[in-house]
């Protein structure tokens, strides 16, 4: 039996730079919509202040995404990042919220869902989808939105398949009870029984969107 700890499985991933950015232009086309829809003056003064306002909301939010965590994509452009996988634990390699290459060194015990997704999901937090929301008000408020999320989802991974040349790829995503992390797929890894995560195409339900 090969010693893992000795030699481990190396995967590069090779997608943060463009998942980043697919976030990035998701979000400027969002906002961009806003704004054409408010383009044209109004002729009750109420209106026209609320207009001008959502204009300069959606201008700020171009900006705002254009702009925001700029210093990370940069470190994802240059630098290389590696997931290895030892007997008893997985190191995973990413830019952290202080904007640092990091490696984040996860339990094989932690883990409790293998799965996979068309694109990637890296995301700290024990409630990540709609189905992990305990509260009932939060869980109505996201099934009544769920569309709304499924439309953005789709529209991430259209961009994110633009960007990978309109060739799809599966992404196994390592659920462990402190978040989720994504790995491309590769022959060295077994994914014979590893099931599509439904809920990825409605995106993350994180504690924050709600």
């Amino acid at each position: 039996m090969k010693d893992y700890d000795k030699e481990p499985i190396i995967i590069e991933n090779d997608y943060f730079f463009r998942l980043t950015i697919s976030n990035k232009i998701t979000g400027v086309l969002i906002f961009l919509f806003f704004v054409l829809l408010n383009l044209t003056p109004e002729l009750d003064p109420y209106k026209e202040i609320m207009r001008k306002a959502a204009l300069v909301m959606g201008i700020f939010g171009i900006l705002f995404c254009t702009f925001w965590e700029i210093k990370i994509a940069y470190q994802e452009f240059y630098n290389k990042f590696f997931t290895k996988f030892y007997d008893d634990k997985i190191s995973f390699d990413h830019i952290d919220e202080h904007m640092k290459f990091k490696t984040e060194i996860l339990q094989k015990d932690d883990l409790v869902s293998v799965t996979w997704a068309l694109i990637p999901y890296n995301e700290e937090g024990a409630g990540l989808w709609m189905k992990d929301i305990k509260n009932k008000s939060d869980k109505i408020i996201a099934y009544l939105t769920s569309p709304l999320y499924f439309l953005i989802t789709m529209l991430r991974h259209f961009i994110f398949l633009a960007l990978n040349g309109f060739k799809f790829k599966k992404y196994i995503l390592y659920r462990f009870k402190s978040g989720i992390i994504a790995v491309p797929n590769n022959k060295l890894l077994s994914d014979k029984d590893v099931k599509f995560e439904l809920s990825s195409l409605l995106g993350l339900y994180t504690s924050d969107l709600l």
